[in-house]
């Protein structure tokens, strides 16, 4: 996929054919690494964060009253996207032991697009990749046994212009689809909107409207979440290094942005997840190389103060995909994939707060390019697991979690099918 930004002094070796894309200063020498489709090309050094960049919140020792289905769902199936193969795969996850085992392999399209995939959490077995090449989202169903993947009758369906990512309501009558567009260029950029199952079980259909442009410009990473029963989509926008909120029309999917909260023009945030406890959302800057928090609020999100949580290496260690568990000691972890410098950060979250502390960053586990995690602890033997997916080897690195204090164990690594699938994005269902 062509490139927006410009390499400059970075060797063209070093470029790798990925929908993601950023330079970040290592030492004495730039390094590009994967990044989201057509993201400029950055050279980025961190500075000292300021509390006045930002709105933002004070800690509080209560509930902030959001709720929601944490992402992701807890279950025995594990799906990757692999960007260079085109396809996503489906994995057999044993609950107790965390070991996974291939099932299918499902086309998703163009090679060299899939990116972020999305599930109802309702129990709906169905399945969703937006792939980038195509500007498309592709449906499958789920079977539950073995958690297979079978294409829908209609087996992809139109979106927007570079499609990144698709989240769906909890009740999973509707779903959102961030389209990146071109970088830096008002209108290009969207939002598509979707009805489901409006007239086949599983399908997706446009919404009306459709497509929106308001208020967003290069939408990245989206996920849904609700505040005192009212859901909300929280969109990050790399065009214009903020996050909007939107409030969503329980009663026919529409969206209204309620608030656009500045990031400060030095990042560009990335993924954007609900966390464990359904109450906080968390985003990467996946130049910065960190962690905002957000509490949600009836107008829209919040940052929680301190507003930024930098991974190690800060201004070198671009953060890309994250995710949060609660153990069976009742504490909730965030950990966050630091594609530049193969690691994985881990954060311990306040209970009914929101606030972060940083705990230590992991750098076992075969972790080559790390890109995107996902964690979950089972109901049944209480054991946790953390998945990583590696672009640079084409693994997944599987590690248990110490209920007690988040410590990552190395497990095992498990191939994607081929060293240069560059397996982008995990999620855990069913």
């Amino acid at each position: 996929m062509a490139d927006s930004g410009k390499a400059g002094g970075v060797e063209q070796s070093e470029i790798k054919d990925t929908g993601w894309k950023l330079r970040v200063a290592l030492a004495a020498v730039l390094r590009l690494v994967p990044f989201f489709t057509a993201m400029v090309l950055m050279v980025i050094l961190w500075g000292a964060c300021g509390g006045g960049l930002f709105p933002q919140a004070a800690a509080s020792s209560s509930s902030t009253g959001g709720t929601g289905t944490p992402t992701p769902g807890s279950g025995s199936f594990l799906y990757v996207t692999n960007y260079a193969a085109g396809d996503v795969i489906a994995y057999h996850r044993n609950p107790k032991t965390g070991g996974i085992t291939s099932s299918t392999v499902a086309a998703a399209g163009t090679v060299n697009g899939p990116v972020g995939l999305g599930t109802a959490t309702n129990g709906i077995p169905y399945l969703y990749v937006a792939n980038s090449a195509d500007n498309a989202i592709y449906q499958y169903s789920i079977n539950l046994s073995s958690g297979a993947l079978t294409a829908l009758s209609t087996s992809h369906i139109t979106a927007g212009n570079d499609p990144q990512w698709i989240a769906l309501t909890p009740a999973g009558n509707f779903a959102y689809a961030s389209n990146f567009g071109t970088l830096g260029s008002p209108g290009t950029g969207s939002i598509s909107l979707y009805t489901v199952g409006s007239t086949t079980e599983g399908e997706l259909a446009p919404n009306s409207p459709s497509l929106i442009t308001a208020s967003i410009v290069n939408p990245a990473g989206l996920t849904v979440g609700t505040f005192e029963s009212s859901p909300f989509l929280y969109v990050t926008d790399q065009g214009a290094d903020d996050i909007v909120s939107y409030s969503i029309n329980s009663t026919n999917g529409s969206l209204q942005a309620t608030s656009s909260l500045s990031l400060g023009a030095e990042g560009l945030p990335g993924p954007v997840i609900l966390d464990a406890s359904g109450d906080f959302i968390y985003a990467t800057d996946t130049a910065l190389g960190g962690v905002y928090p957000f509490q949600q609020t009836a107008s829209g999100l919040v940052l929680i103060s301190p507003g930024f949580y930098p991974s190690a290496n800060a201004g070198t260690n671009a953060s890309v995909g994250l995710t949060s568990v609660i153990t069976t000691s009742s504490n909730e972890y965030l950990f966050v994939a630091n594609e530049a410098s193969n690691s994985i950060t881990e954060f311990q979250v306040a209970n009914g707060v929101g606030t972060l502390t940083l705990v230590t960053t992991y750098t076992i586990g075969n972790l080559d390019d790390p890109t995107g995690v996902a964690a979950v602890t089972d109901s049944t033997s209480g054991n946790s697991y953390l998945y990583a997916t590696n672009q640079g080897n084409g693994t997944v690195s599987i590690f248990s979690i110490n209920p007690g204090n988040g410590a990552l164990s190395f497990l095992t690594t498990v191939s994607t099918g081929a060293s240069g699938n560059q397996p982008m994005f995990p999620l855990i269902a069913y």
